[in-house]
């Protein structure tokens, strides 16, 4: 029974009235990935959130459906996390060893770039320019070092070397 005026200052209120009767008059969801919005007690909170238009049965808008996820400490602990990685030698990083054999880095620090030459990005879904590089007679090493740390679930530890395109061979501690 509250609007979005009873529940935030006017500016917000406003932004999100516009966000609605745009949502309902095209019909389409929108996602909103960082919102600032400032609580009854002061604070400054980040929502993401998503606006759902809900159809009647002759599919004219009838409501609105809103989700808002506080996600305020998640990005303070992202931002810390990144300010962390900056700083520590070499590169931070989360391996996903899949199903199938294959692997990624969903998560993985700037390092990467001076290691192996390659972004975050290129790594986050596929890890396998990173395995191209190993050192030929390292590779059965390391294979079975990353599939012995899987199967017993135990913290993952390696020496191996690198081969990168100008010929230099690197020694890696992972």
């Amino acid at each position: 029974g509250k609007t979005d005026y009873d529940l935030f200052p006017a500016d917000q209120a406003d932004l999100f009235a516009s966000q609605d009767s745009m949502i309902l008059s095209q019909g389409e969801m929108l996602t909103f990935p960082g919102i600032e919005i400032q609580t009854h007690s002061q604070e400054n909170r980040i929502l993401r959130t998503k606006k759902i238009p809900i159809f009647d049965d002759s599919g004219q808008v009838q409501y609105l459906l809103g989700i808002s996820e506080d996600v305020t400490e998640q990005l303070e602990l992202e931002n810390r996390l990144s300010q962390l990685a900056r700083h520590a030698p070499g590169m931070l990083y989360q391996f996903h060893l899949k199903p199938d054999g294959t692997t990624c880095l969903p998560y993985v620090s700037e390092g990467i770039r001076e290691i192996y030459g390659v972004g975050p990005e290129e790594v986050k879904h596929n890890a396998q320019v990173l395995f191209d590089v190993v050192y030929q007679n390292d590779v059965e090493q390391l294979n079975q070092s990353i599939f012995h740390s899987a199967e017993r679930l135990t913290p993952w530890r390696c020496e191996f070397r690198i081969c990168l395109t100008d010929k230099t061979i690197t020694w890696l501690l992972g």
